[in-house]
């Protein structure tokens, strides 16, 4: 049974997992208005523009940190998915490839509230990478309390 610490951190990892649905792919609109358009973005190669462009750089580090949570709340509920490195990533990158596959059947179907529904393949390699920093920050701090295990980190 689980404890109230371990209760709250699951209970905390899925509210945030809410919240990734309601920015991401919340609110949708009645089919039928006018349709606004798609893009997609496929090139991997404007990663690059992070080092030259200032807002590129602002949307890649938003990507990121918006999946540092879910490994960290996932880690603290203890939720199985994220105990691991390979898990961390693996739930981060589907996650993050059904957020933008639905959000590109919003924009094909017309139904995204947003002026330009946008999948690009750098939001997942930027989702993807935040959700092994959040692995990797658990994993830190664990290691900086000598007589904390994984188990006990709960009480930190």
């Amino acid at each position: 049974m689980k404890g109230r610490k371990e209760v709250f951190w699951t209970g905390l990892f899925a509210f945030y997992i809410c919240i990734i649905v309601s920015f991401t792919i919340l609110p949708i609109r009645v089919p039928g208005e006018i349709p606004y358009g798609f893009e997609y973005n496929l090139n991997v190669l404007n990663l690059l523009k992070a080092f030259t462009n200032r807002a590129a750089l602002i949307s890649y580090c938003e990507n990121i940190l918006l999946f540092m949570p879910v490994t960290i709340f996932g880690h603290l509920g203890n939720v199985h998915m994220v105990k691991s490195l390979k898990g961390s990533v693996l739930i981060s990158f589907v996650m993050s490839i059904g957020i933008e596959l639905i959000q590109g059947l919003e924009a094909i179907l017309c139904i995204a509230e947003d002026m330009t529904p946008i999948m690009d393949v750098n939001d997942v390699i930027c989702n993807t990478i935040g959700g092994a920093i959040g692995y990797m920050l658990v994993c830190f701090c664990a290691d900086q309390h000598k007589n904390a295990d994984f188990d006990n980190f709960h009480s930190l």
